[in-house]
């Protein structure tokens, strides 16, 4: 959402430079006239990118259909999925993504994922409280403390207390 908003601000400042020049056609996406963007030039851009990036080029819709992919193999609902597709019927998005459905892409999907790459993520960290301070505590390890308050994952063993 903010990559969103820094663009929308560039936007307006374009908008502000062309002046009457500008056409506003309310596209989030557009020239720096406000122009709608021709799709030979959205997709040439797009292998410039992806040449860039050292990844192997695909068609821009072709990430369409790998989001609608890796959702399903992630177990999103389907009318969800359908939705964000904006198919008009569920039928469309579950004949179009069967295989998946029947679990015979997901492998190919978590392979796919895998190559996404990710941010890395700050350290979880862990609440200190040291025992016999938070009411109800006293005598309970801090084993059996933290699962209870759901800080430990719920199939760990927590200590005997005495």
């Amino acid at each position: 959402m903010g990559v969103l908003l820094v663009h929308k601000a560039f936007q307006e400042i374009e908008r502000d430079t062309w002046g009457d020049a500008y056409s506003d056609h309310g596209l989030a996406f557009a020239t720096e006239t406000g122009q709608p963007l021709y799709g030979d030039s959205v997709t040439k851009r797009f292998g410039e990118l992806c040449d860039g990036a050292g990844v192997r080029r695909v068609r821009v819709h072709d990430l369409r259909h790998g989001r609608a992919s890796l959702l399903l193999a992630a177990g999103v609902d389907i009318a969800v999925v359908s939705k964000i597709l904006g198919h008009g019927s569920i039928s469309i998005t579950s004949d179009t993504y069967a295989p998946l459905l029947q679990g015979v892409g997901k492998a190919a999907a978590e392979a796919a994922s895998a190559l996404v790459p990710r941010a890395p993520r700050a350290p979880a960290r862990t609440p200190r409280h040291p025992e016999g301070t938070r009411e109800g505590t006293r005598g309970v390890s801090r084993s059996r403390d933290r699962q209870v308050r759901g800080w430990a994952p719920r199939d760990s063993n927590p200590e005997p207390t005495d």
